[in-house]
């Protein structure tokens, strides 16, 4: 079972036998790539030099707080064989992370955690980024045994200590004990507290035979999948100093499509090995339709050109320029059960999605793994999604972001694309006064032709309010009695919470006609703004409690599987089929467009209605553009004798 490092939560334990302490664990959070230098060097920008440690130098802060006041000390073990590339050369500088401020700061070196100093410095660090520290006596780095690394200082309760997300835990330590205090420290690994972290820290070693080698790696390259033509896009990335030279500066050459290249000089790069920096280009934009490439390539490395063989200065990312692009509904797929203590995290988070974005996210709550354990496991469904996951509570998002905490999914759902270049609109109904089969039909629009469309749909069936008698229903829950945190209530009930309190939301009851949808559910073909539908009757699956607290969701995958967008409907909105909004004879598109909606295309009357029923504005086709506040619009729009209506959302 994992435990979370994305919602609050707390670990206990006793330092030097004097009282209890707590760390509290925040979300992760980017750090600051900002370096305090606080002394001047001499001239290194030609010293051959590579860094020792542990650390990503971009790495998030983990967010451990410690509950009270505290004199804290934390260091990294470097074992000998660790130490094999470095023995004979000078430490001359260290690289502190700190998040927030630390007082009576000492930076020392010893031969093992539990040993007096071989070599300390007194040290002031800013907090809010990486201190550079030169050493008033460089320290030869030994070829016979290993050392280790660390610093100590005094912190106030509830400040966010220099924690960087990783996987060195059992080589980084943290000990406490009270400030002024003389007792000796009781260290722990982080790994004993499942820490997925290292210590923020990071040495400079200087080498005379080091090879001189200028290397820039350029991992990562983001950029939409899909932008309006005409309007400005931005595009970001990392890059790291892969060579022992230390990188001043760069040339960064962007290019979309057939436009005419760009290129800007990033200087004071200031990047030891592999020290590494953010970027983000802003203002591109394409004025075609269609697919094209955006190239990023750097170049001019300090003045020269990359000695490394390897091609990794350049990427490409192909982005889809439409003129139309739709609204993208997110989905959520939530693995949990009854019996995870920890999966209450889930239903709270899940909740906050469904109150704080009820028209453009979509949560499915998967139960299983124990069937025997859990009355509202889907098999089918759970064994599909176990196979994404490490552990409970775990979550897909746009099946795009796969094993993500359900802590993250506001995190998630701001960093995805918010528009598609493909729409799919559901309706439903039942097939008959039986109501035990539902019919759907899904309209799929392209916002482009497309000649070799690989989309598949998938559909899922979902209840609310679901409730129980058998203790089956209990909800066990870790979060009892508070010890380990606020969790939207939990902390306030029992372990496990009785069947009597709780309420299960947006439980999942079918996928079909699988996880992976249906062949031919989209035609290989679509033309440019086409409406085509496909229609799919599902049997109302046994396990609904409840029939009108269903809802019915349609997912579209591309050719990886991913969810490119997606549509839900309730039982309330049956009834109204494809036919009542004569989508086959559209002769105009609606758009939302920052706080505007616009309708493109051929029209001669439209009247915009909010999620209430109430008119809020009529028009004619003088004007296309209507300026509405965030929320979810019905737009009916009129040309002659045709009639459609259509669903917008503006944010």
């Amino acid at each position: 079972m994992k435990r979370s490092v994305l919602f609050l939560f707390l670990i206990q334990f006793v330092i030097g036998g004097i009282c209890a302490q707590k760390f509290t664990q925040l979300a992760p959070s980017k750090s600051k790539s900002k370096v305090f230098s606080q002394s001047q060097s001499s001239d290194d920008n030609d010293a051959l030099a590579k860094t020792l440690g542990y650390s990503d130098y971009l790495a998030d802060v983990y967010g451990v707080q410690p509950n009270l006041d505290a004199d804290v000390n934390m260091a990294i073990s470097l074992s000998k064989s660790r130490l094999n590339d470095y023995a004979g050369g000078k430490l001359t500088k260290v690289f502190i992370y700190a998040e927030e401020g630390m007082t009576d700061v000492e930076f020392y070196i010893s031969e093992a955690y539990n040993k007096a100093p071989i070599y300390e410095q007194d040290i002031i660090l800013t907090s809010g980024g990486w201190n550079e520290i030169v050493l008033e006596t460089p320290f030869t780095i030994p070829s016979d045994k290993g050392i280790v690394m660390g610093y100590s200082g005094i912190v106030a309760a509830n400040s966010t200590l220099g924690i960087l997300s990783g996987s060195n835990s059992a080589n980084c330590y943290i000990a406490l004990r009270e400030p002024g205090s003389s007792t000796a420290y009781e260290w722990h690994t982080f790994s004993e507290y499942g820490w997925a972290a290292n210590v923020g820290i990071l040495g400079l070693v200087e080498k005379e035979d080091y090879t001189s080698l200028c290397n820039l790696n350029f991992p990562t390259l983001s950029a939409p999948t899909c932008s309006y033509t005409n309007k400005e896009f931005s595009v970001s990335g990392i890059f790291y100093n892969r060579g022992n030279v230390k990188i001043n500066s760069v040339d960064i050459t962007f290019k979309v499509g057939d436009n005419d290249p760009i290129t800007t000089t990033f200087t004071n790069l200031n990047l030891y090995n592999n020290f590494g920096t953010e970027f983000n280009i802003q203002g591109l934009s394409y004025a075609q339709e269609g697919t094209y490439p955006v190239e990023i390539t750097f170049s001019n490395i300090n003045g020269g050109i990359d000695e490394d063989i390897v091609t990794d200065n350049s990427k490409t990312a192909d982005v889809l320029f439409a003129d139309v692009l739709f609204d993208r509904k997110q989905v959520a797929e939530e693995a949990t059960g009854t019996w995870c203590g920890w999966c209450p995290r889930g239903a709270v988070a899940m909740a906050y999605m469904k109150e704080n974005y009820p028209d453009s996210f979509i949560g499915i709550a998967v139960h299983g793994r124990y069937t025997s354990e859990d009355p509202m496991t889907n098999a089918a469904y759970i064994s599909s999604v176990s196979k994404k996951i490490s552990g409970y509570p775990s979550a897909l998002y746009n099946r795009e972001y796969m094993d993500i905490d359900p802590g993250s999914i506001p995190y998630a759902y701001e960093i995805s694309e918010m528009v598609a270049p493909m729409r799919v609109t559901l309706y439903g109904d039942f097939v008959d006064d039986t109501k035990k089969q539902v019919k759907l039909t899904t309209a799929i629009t392209s916002a482009l032709a497309n000649p070799n469309a690989q989309y598949k749909l998938a559909f899922a069936v979902i209840e609310n309010d679901v409730t129980g008698t058998s203790t089956l229903y209990n909800q066990t829950n870790y979060y009892a009695g508070g010890a380990a945190g606020e969790m939207g209530g939990f902390e306030k009930l029992a372990d496990p919470v009785p069947a009597s309190k709780m309420v299960y939301q947006e439980v999942a009851r079918g996928i079909f006609p699988s996880f992976d949808g249906a062949s031919g559910s989209v035609p290989a073909t679509l033309n440019k703004l086409e409406t085509v539908t496909f229609d799919y009757t599902i049997a109302v699956p046994s396990s609904v409690n409840n029939l009108e607290k269903t809802e019915y969701i349609v997912m579209l995958l591309d050719a990886k599987g991913k969810i490119v967008n997606a549509d839900k409907i309730e039982i309330s909105d049956f009834g109204m089929g494809i036919n009542d909004s004569q989508t086959d004879e559209k002769t105009a598109f609606v758009r939302a467009e920052g706080s505007s909606i616009i309708i493109d295309g051929e029209f001669t009357s439209a009247q915009i209605y909010d999620a209430m029923g109430r008119l809020v504005k009529s028009i004619d086709n003088t004007t296309n553009t209507v300026s509405a506040n965030g929320g979810l619009y019905i737009v009916k729009v009129t040309n002659g004798n045709k009639q459609f209506t259509e669903k917008v959302i503006v944010r």
